[in-house]
C-alpha cells in the first residue's frame, strides 16, 4: 500500500469519524430539542387549559366543558383526551385518533378552593416526534453523505500534490542510498515540504563531501601504507588477513590479492603462526597494544629478526575488531649490535692499555707541572725580591745625599773645632773668634741634626715597608699615610723618570688589612708603567685615587701612558704575558697583583684601556 492511498485513507477515516460523531450529536440534539419541545407543550396546555376547566366543571357547564376540550383536542400530537368528575356527575372522554402507541400521559387533578372536583387525562403521542427526527436524520445524513464525498473529491489532488514532493524525494533517497549522489532534487517549493527538501539538498552536499573526504583518507591512507617502507598487516578479530602495504606482500614475496583473506599459516607455516596467533588471541581479548620478537622467513626464504608492534582497533560499539601489526626488520641493526659490543670488547682492551700509558705519561707530568710550580713559585719570590732590590737601591740613593751633607757638616765642625782648640791652648783666641765658632756650630750641628733626622725616617719607612713585604701579617693603617711611605722609598726611580705620582683620598681612609700586599700592588703598578706606559725620557703623570664606598675599599689607579691594545687586554693578568721581554719583562708582575687582590685580598680587579690613551686599574677589597 503506497503512501497517497495511505495517507488518502488515513484522511477518508478521519473524515468519516468526524461526520459520524457529527451526525450523532446533530440527530441526538434534534430529538432532544423535539422531546423537550413535547414536554414545553404539555407544561404549557396544563397551565392554560387546566383553570378553565376546573371553573366549567366547578360551575357544572358541561358545554363549556366540552367546547374547551374539543379545542384541546384538535392538537394533532394529542390522542385522548378524559375528563371524570367527582361521583361520575360530568364525564367526558375524546378518542377518535386510534393511536394508542407510543404515548405520554398527562394527569391533573382539578381542584377549586382545596376541594377536588374531578381529574384531566391527556394523552400526548411520539409518533410524530419521531417522524420529524426520521426525517431529520435523513436530511442530515443525506447532506453529510454528500459533504463527505465533495471534501474527498477536493482533497484527492491536495493529497496527490502533498504526497508528490515526497514520493521524488523517496526516489532520490533511494538513488543516494544506492550510491548516486549526483541525483537532482527538483522541488521548489516554500512550505515545510520545500524547507525538507532543502535539508536533503544540503545533507545530499554534506554526503558527497564526506564521501570525497573519506575516499581520499582512503586514498591517503593506501597511499601512506605503501609509501611507508615498513611491512604493515591488518587483521579482523578471525585473524583473517583484510589489508596489508606493499612492503609487507614484497617482505613475503606474493601478490597483495593472494595474501587479502588468507591466515597467517600461508605465510609463515603452522610453527610461527602459532606462536603469533598466540599472541592475538590474547591481544584481542584484552585490548591495547603489545610487541614481541620473532624470526620470519622472507621472500628468500632466509630467516630475519623481526619485531612486531600490534595495536587493536575497536568499532563504534567499542568492540576490538582489527590488529595492525608494523613488522620491523633488525637483522642487520642486531649483527651491527654484534659488531658493536666487539668493537666495545677491543676498544675497552685498547683503552686499558692506552690507559696504563696514559697513567705513566701522567705520572711524568706531574712531577713536570710540580717542577714548573716550584719555578713559577722561585720566578715569583724573584719579582717580589727584584721589587724589594728596587725599595733597596731607592733607599739607599735617597740615603747617600743627607749621609753624604752630615758627612760634610761633621768634617768641617771637627776642623772648626780644632783650630778654636789650638787658638785656645796658644792664648789666641779673641772673643770675636768664640762668637764666631759657636754661630758656625750651631749652623753645622742643626744641618748635621736635619739630615740625620731625615735619613732616619728614610730608614724607618724602608725598615716597615720592606717588612711588610716579606711578610703576611695583618695590621692596622692609613691607607694614603702607608701609599706615601711607598712612594717615598721608590722616590729616586720616579725622579730619574721625572714621573709624577699624586695620591688623593676625600677622607682618611684606616683599615685592618695587610698593608705587605698593598705595598706590592702598588710598586708594581708602577714599575709596570715604568716599564711599559712610557718611553726612557717621556713625562708622565700617575694618579691614585682613594675612596671608602660601604663596606668597600677602591683604589683607581690611572696613568697618561701608552695604553694596551685592545687584543691584549684580556692577556694582561695571564702568567708570563708580557711585551717587553726583550728588555727583561717576566710577564708576572700583574699576574702577582691579581693573584694577591683576589686570594688574599678577597677583591676584584678590572682594567680598562685604549691604545695612546693610559690604562685604568680599578681595584675593590
Amino acid at each position: 500500500m503506497g503512501l497517497f492511498t495511505k495517507l488518502f485513507l488515513t484522511i477518508s477515516l478521519i473524515m468519516g469519524l468526524f461526520f459520524s460523531i457529527t451526525v450523532t450529536y446533530i440527530i441526538f440534539v434534534q430529538s432532544d430539542l423535539l422531546s423537550k419541545k413535547l414536554n414545553n407543550k404539555i407544561e404549557y396546555n396544563n397551565k392554560l387549559y387546566i383553570k378553565p376547566v376546573t371553573q366549567a366543571l366547578y360551575e357544572m357547564n358541561n358545554e363549556m366543558l366540552l367546547i374547551t376540550l374539543t379545542a384541546l383536542y384538535g392538537d394533532e400530537e394529542i390522542t385522548e383526551i378524559t375528563l371524570s368528575g367527582i361521583n361520575s356527575i360530568i364525564s367526558i372522554h375524546l378518542n377518535t385518533k386510534n393511536n394508542n402507541k407510543n404515548l405520554i400521559i398527562s394527569k391533573s387533578t382539578l381542584s377549586f378552593n382545596s376541594f377536588d372536583l374531578g381529574e384531566l387525562k391527556i394523552s400526548y403521542t411520539k409518533n410524530i416526534i419521531n417522524e420529524k427526527i426520521k426525517r431529520t436524520k435523513d436530511n442530515i445524513l443525506q447532506f453529510s453523505i454528500l459533504l463527505y464525498f465533495s471534501l474527498l473529491i477536493t482533497i484527492l489532488p491536495i493529497t496527490y500534490g502533498f504526497i508528490k514532493p515526497i514520493k521524488k524525494l523517496i526516489a532520490v533517497t533511494t538513488e543516494i542510498s544506492s550510491g548516486n549522489l549526483d541525483s537532482q532534487i527538483d522541488i521548489n517549493r516554500k512550505d515545510e515540504i520545500g524547507l525538507l527538501a532543502n535539508k536533503f539538498k544540503l545533507m545530499q552536499t554534506s554526503i558527497k563531501d564526506q564521501q570525497l573526504n573519506l575516499k581520499k583518507q582512503i586514498t591517503f591512507r593506501e597511499l601512506l601504507m605503501n609509501t611507508v617502507n615498513i611491512p604493515i598487516l591488518i587483521k579482523d578479530k578471525k585473524r583473517k588477513i583484510i589489508d596489508c602495504n606493499s612492503s609487507f606482500a614484497s617482505f613475503c614475496g606474493k601478490n597483495k590479492s593472494d595474501i587479502i583473506g588468507k591466515n597467517i599459516e600461508y605465510l609463515f607455516g603452522d610453527k610461527n603462526a602459532e606462536r603469533i596467533n598466540s599472541i592475538d588471541a590474547n591481544l584481542l581479548e584484552k585490548g591495547g597494544s603489545n610487541y614481541s620478537t620473532i624470526k620470519l622467513p622472507n621472500a628468500k626464504k632466509e630467516l630475519r629478526d623481526i619485531i612486531i608492534y600490534k595495536n587493536t582497533y575497536k568499532d563504534v560499539l567499542n568492540n576490538v575488531e582489527w590488529i595492525v601489526g608494523s613488522y620491523f626488520d633488525i637483522t642487520e641493526i642486531n649483527k651491527a649490535k654484534e659488531k658493536i659490543e666487539n668493537f666495545n670488547i677491543e676498544l675497552k682492551k685498547k683503552v686499558y692499555e692506552r690507559t696504563v700509558e696514559l697513567e705513566e705519561s701522567n705520572h711524568e707530568l706531574e712531577v713536570s707541572l710540580e717542577n714548573l710550580k716550584q719555578t713559577q713559585d722561585k720566578l715569583i719570590e724573584s719579582e717580589k725580591m727584584a721589587s724589594l732590590g728596587g725599595l733597596v737601591a731607592g733607599i739607599a740613593h735617597e740615603l747617600n745625599t743627607p749621609i753624604g751633607i752630615g758627612i760634610t757638616g761633621s768634617s768641617h765642625f771637627l776642623e772648626l773645632t780644632k783650630d778654636i782648640i789650638e787658638k785656645f791652648e796658644n792664648k789666641d783666641m779673641s772673643q770675636n773668634d768664640f762668637k764666631e765658632y759657636t754661630n758656625d756650630s750651631y749652623d753645622l750641628a742643626h744641618l748635621i741634626y736635619l739630615n740625620l733626622k731625615k735619613s732616619n725616617h728614610l730608614i724607618k719607612s724602608f725598615k716597615q715597608i720592606s717588612v711588610d713585604q716579606t711578610s703576611e701579617e695583618k695590621r692596622s693603617f692609613e691607607l694614603k699615610n702607608y701609599i706615601d711611605e711607598i712612594l717615598i722609598s721608590i722616590n729616586s726611580v720616579l725622579r730619574k723618570r721625572n714621573i709624577k705620582v699624586i695620591v688623593s683620598a676625600k677622607e682618611s681612609i684606616s683599615l685592618d688589612s695587610y698593608p705587605g700586599a698593598i705595598s706590592q700592588i702598588i710598586t708594581n703598578l708602577i714599575f709596570n708603567s715604568l716599564h711599559h706606559a712610557y718611553e726612557e725620557n717621556e713625562d708622565g703623570f700617575i694618579h691614585i685615587t682613594l675612596s671608602k664606598e660601604k663596606k668597600k675599599i677602591r683604589i683607581v689607579y690611572t696613568d697618561d701612558g701608552k695604553g694596551i691594545k685592545k687584543e691584549n687586554l684580556s692577556k694582561i693578568f695571564d702568567p708570563f704575558f708580557t711585551t717587553n721581554r726583550n728588555k727583561g719583562g717576566t710577564g708576572l708582575g700583574l699576574n702577582i697583583v691579581y693573584n694577591i687582590i683576589i686570594t688574599q685580598l678577597k677583591g676584584h680587579i678590572s682594567c680598562d684601556s685604549e691604545e695612546g690613551a693610559g690604562v685604568k686599574f680599578i681595584i675593590d677589597f
